[in-house]
Formats: structure tokens, C-alpha cells, sequence
């Protein structure tokens, strides 16, 4: 499996199928076996602190039970850049970010203060500006449901803006849980079960009936969106249903 300069690669598969902790393996954050490589770097033989330039993580849980304040969030993802203060370039990627996730009327109220969605932002804005680095490599963004306690606008905005991170030769491994949200964005998805992958590959070969029924137990059918360049699926657990959903759809597209 490998995550390529240009590609936004999504996890995707049932609860307890590894998605996390495959991401948390890239990471570096648990053991693991093998080899992992980041830019033809084995990743075990980079410094935390180099990493970090290049490398950031959003994990599923990020609970902040400190008095920081959201615009103090935002800036911890400038701590590699500096040693001991923060320049004005920093809190202008700082300001920058906040902006991009309309958090800038918010940058004074404390974290935990926010809504749930609030705060997904805030963390978002964290990782975003710790990649707003001048490494000139390939930068990886590992997002553990980055989309959790969001409304449809901003799960819509987060993932166009981590298109467009990979869009300027950049990386992004996200772990998520709505198929049809995995399928309009995502370049290659993982499908894992147990532990396992499944398959991998481009959204089209992955998203089949036969895959997706392996994986959750459930039946499906793939059909192409009537608006947009991508496929949607249905899940339905009756058979009698799906065939005649099946069915409707053939009559409709004939």
C-alpha cells in the first residue's frame, strides 16, 4: 500500500477493522511490523522534530481539558517552526487558518468552550498550519475522521481544502466512515475488514457491490451520480428492495 504524491487516499471499512490503527502506524504513534517510508526515508530513522515539518496528524479524539484558546490551538501547529517565539510570519499562517475555517471571530474564546464541530475546526486549523511550512518534499496529512461533529458545509469545505493540499503535489491518508463523502473526494481508497486490507485501488475498482458486501455485511448497488463524476452507493439490507431499486434505476438510465 502506498500513499502518493498528488492523491488523497481514503480508509474506509467497518468498526474495529484497523482503520485507526493503520493510520496510527504510518504515524509512528504505535509499534508496528515492517517498514514504513516517507519520501524514500525509512520513517523510524526521522527525528520527531524534522517530521513534524512535513508531517501532521489529526487523531479521531483530540479533547483539550486546558484553558487554551482557539487561536492558541492554531498555534501549536507552528511549534516546529520556532524555537522559542512565535515570529510574524507564524501568527500570520495562524491568522491565515483561522480565517479559512471562520474561526477568526472565535480566536480569543477558550477551546472546550466551543461546539464539537467547533472544535474539529479548531484542530483542523492546528494541522493546516503546522503544513504551511517551506519543505520543499512531498508533506503527508494523516486525518483520522476529520469530518466528526461536522455540518454538511464544513465536511464539505474540509475535504476541499485537503483536495487541494494534494492538489500542490502533497500527500493525504484520511480515515472515514461515509462512503458516499469517501467516493466524491478520494482518489484511491483502502477497503479493510479484521484487520485486513481487502482491496485497494481507484475509487471506481473498489466501489463494487461484491467488495462492499464482503466488507459490511450488507448489500448495495453502485450507480454513477446523476449531477457529479463519481459513483454513489445504497446500502439495503432486503434483497426484494434492492432488485427493485435495481430495477427503477435500469428503467431510468435506458
Amino acid at each position: 500500500m502506498g500513499v502518493h504524491p498528488g492523491k488523497l487516499v481514503a480508509l474506509i471499512g467497518p468498526n474495529g477493522a484497523g482503520k485507526s490503527t493503520l493510520l496510527k502506524s504510518i504515524a509512528g504513534d504505535i509499534p508496528y511490523t515492517g517498514d514504513v517510508y516517507l519520501n524514500g526515508q525509512l520513517i523510524k530513522t526521522i527525528s520527531a522534530q524534522d517530521k513534524a515539518t512535513f508531517q501532521a496528524v489529526m487523531t479521531q479524539k483530540s479533547a483539550v481539558n486546558f484553558q487554551f484558546s482557539v487561536e492558541e490551538i492554531t498555534l501549536m501547529g507552528r511549534y516546529p517552526h520556532f524555537d522559542h517565539q512565535p515570529s510574524l510570519k507564524d501568527w500570520k499562517v495562524v491568522r491565515r487558518q483561522n480565517e479559512l475555517l471562520a474561526l477568526s471571530e472565535k480566536e480569543n474564546q477558550i477551546h472546550y468552550s466551543l461546539s464539537g464541530g467547533e472544535q474539529q475546526r479548531n484542530h483542523f486549523a492546528r494541522i493546516l498550519a503546522q503544513l504551511d511550512s517551506e519543505y520543499l518534499g512531498t508533506k503527508l496529512m494523516l486525518l483520522d475522521e476529520p469530518l466528526n461533529n461536522l455540518d454538511i458545509e464544513f465536511q464539505h469545505k474540509i475535504m476541499e481544502i485537503t483536495k487541494d493540499f494534494v492538489a500542490k503535489g502533497n500527500a493525504a491518508l484520511v480515515v472515514m466512515h461515509d462512503i458516499n463523502m469517501a467516493a466524491a473526494f478520494a482518489d484511491e481508497l483502502v477497503l479493510l475488514k479484521n484487520g485486513e486490507i481487502l482491496t485497494t485501488g481507484a475509487v471506481d475498482e473498489v466501489l463494487n457491490r461484491q467488495n462492499l458486501k464482503t466488507c459490511y455485511n450488507m448489500d448495495a448497488c453502485v450507480h454513477q451520480h446523476p449531477f457529479l463524476p463519481h459513483k454513489v452507493v445504497y446500502f439495503q439490507p432486503l434483497k426484494q428492495e434492492l432488485e427493485s431499486i435495481e430495477q427503477a434505476s435500469a428503467l431510468i438510465n435506458s
